[in-house]
């Protein structure tokens, strides 16, 4: 009988530091160096699909490099997961080697039935003790897989082999986010790598897994090819051949897409598209433009061990103040959406209802008249008997937020408030922020799930020893927290998070700004393109016969 899993069991979010306006946002694109060679059709066109990649990524097994090309290019298309996300909203979860999963004990056992007749690339065949192995990997600690391990170790009390097509786990204790770490989890075989140094495995450059697309080549600072699995369990690949080009000039990637060497470009920055496509016409009749949401949201971070900032008056007045809708639709430039939430947008549990904060400086200042006055008439208010002035972190390498932080700061000195702009280099940033050593500075969480958890960032319990690195703390919002973490119940869960939601807002844990989109071109013969849960689904993309708009 087929196993199923109770829709209470649904999500997970693993929460990464990343800040919010690095790299493509910051303004200044890479060099042009290691571009690959101009003239150098793709073999096979009608067949080929040519993905444009910016960076050369260090490996390609994302547990031991979690790079994000590694992880676009191999997860679920030559590495696969027991489980990975339906291509549609709510992204509830499916199989993928496991064909079904049971859940008992309140949640605590989960046995997982495995798919049979797979095979490895190789030809060997799939079971149960790649699984097995596949965890005792993550789980030793001489593994450089720090970044899954903290996802898994602290759930997993126990796993065991039950049969070559049965497995089991036992949790610590029960909860809803545990199921939903698993398709983030490229399940990895035994006989390769059984027997040598995972961490230096020439395997890394060359991955061999169950999906339906097998590695062929990697030409370092050039291409890496994957092609169809022929032997593959599941609907093979409609595309046969994908070739990952890497192109580190955005403006060279441009004219390898007009010269027809390129079929899709995922990420270009918004002002270089709409300029390419304004004014380059074999670009529009080729490409149609696509966008993908990212998983995450950015926010101003608040550090509220700083007396300054301990009136919740004064933080509704620092929201009030900035123009969060101007940086969206004028500095940003279409890379991104303006959220209300510190739950990501596409969270099925995301509160729509919840309006952001608007842009007004009157209100900001009628909060402020009643809690900090400027008594000498020096033009800075005084909180706490202290003029109020504060340092604005933010990443050297970033201008686009310095730019919007220098308007931020015009808005603050006509309410009386002294904001200094602070370049500081990531390495220091991130050292200063896990001190606590900061005013302000802006800060982001990615989620490998399409639920958002938010107790590694804000619960009091993390502030000293954690992610907390604002210090926020609330009673109400750590018990909701800690009880969403507990709760098997949708319904149930998604209540306590709406009152987190709402609850964060009110208190201004946080300053919420965008979640950051990724805008790039598509080639028109491409079919099927989906941006979904985690990035693009590219085994399910069909291309149509070369029309007379790619003819040469």
């Amino acid at each position: 009988m087929k196993l199923s899993i109770p829709s209470a069991t649904r999500c997970f979010s693993t929460n990464l530091l990343w800040v919010s306006l690095v790299g493509v946002l910051a303004g200044c694109p890479p060099s042009d160096r290691g571009k690959a060679t101009a003239k150098e059709p793709a073999p096979g066109k009608a067949s080929t699909l040519v993905v444009h990649i910016d960076v050369n990524p260090p490996a390609l097994l994302p547990t031991i490099h979690p790079d994000q090309w590694a992880v676009r290019i191999t997860s679920h298309n030559v590495y696969e997961a027991l489980l990975r996300y339906s291509p549609n909203p709510p992204y509830g979860l499916e199989g993928e080697l496991a064909t079904a999963w049971k859940i008992e004990e309140e949640g605590r056992v989960l046995t997982f039935e495995l798919r049979r007749g797979v095979r490895w690339h190789d030809g060997k065949p799939f079971t149960a003790r790649d699984v097995r192995f596949t965890l005792d990997r993550i789980l030793d600690e001489k593994v450089r897989a720090a970044s899954t391990r903290a996802t898994l170790a602290p759930h997993i009390e126990r796993y065991e082999v039950l049969g070559p097509h049965r497995f089991r786990i036992v949790c610590k204790k029960a909860s809803p986010f545990f199921l939903h770490a698993l398709p983030a989890v490229p399940i990895i075989p035994e006989h390769i790598f059984r027997d040598s140094d995972l961490n230096h495995h020439p395997r890394l450059r060359s991955p061999l897994g169950t999906g339906p697309y097998r590695f062929v080549r990697w030409r370092s600072g050039r291409d890496i090819t994957l092609e169809r699995h022929k032997g593959y369990w599941g609907k093979k690949a409609s595309i046969e051949r994908l070739v990952f080009r890497v192109v580190r000039s955005p403006q060279q990637a441009l004219r390898l897409a007009h010269r027809g060497e390129l079929d899709f470009l995922p990420r270009l920055h918004g002002s270089q598209l709409g300029s390419a496509l304004e004014n380059d016409v074999v670009l529009r009749r080729r490409f149609r433009r696509i966008q993908h949401v990212t998983p995450g949201t950015s926010y101003v971070l608040l550090n509220h061990r700083r007396s300054m900032f301990s009136d919740v008056r004064v933080r509704r007045a620092l929201s009030l103040l900035l123009d969060v809708e101007t940086i969206v639709t004028h500095l940003m430039r279409g890379q991104a959406k303006r959220i209300s939430s510190l739950y990501w947008m596409g969270d099925p549990d995301c509160d729509q209802g919840l309006r952001p904060t608007r842009f007004d400086p009157a209100a900001a200042v009628k909060l402020l008249d009643s809690v900090a006055a400027d008594s000498d008439g020096d033009g800075i208010r005084e909180v706490g008997g202290k003029p109020f002035r504060f340092t604005f972190f933010v990443v050297a390498a970033s201008r686009t937020t310095r730019r919007w932080a220098t308007i931020y700061q015009q808005q603050l000195k006509k309410a009386g408030i002294e904001m200094t702009i602070k370049p500081v280099e990531w390495a220091a940033y991130l050292q200063a922020i896990r001190r606590h050593d900061f005013d302000m500075g802006t800060l982001g969480m990615a989620f490998s799930a399409p639920y958002s958890d938010l107790y590694l960032q804000f619960h009091s319990s993390q502030a000293d020893d954690g992610q907390n690195y604002g210090a926020y703390s609330n009673p109400e919002a750590d018990r909701l927290m800690a009880a969403i973490r507990r709760e098997m119940d949708p319904k149930k869960r998604r209540a306590q998070g709406t009152r987190l939601q709402h609850l964060l807002a009110a208190d201004v844990a946080a300053i919420p700004l965008f979640t950051l989109t990724e805008p790039g071109l598509l080639s028109r013969r491409v079919q099927g393109a989906l941006s979904t849960f985690p990035w693009y689904r590219l085994a399910s993309w069909r291309l149509t016969n070369v029309s007379a708009a790619q003819k040469r």
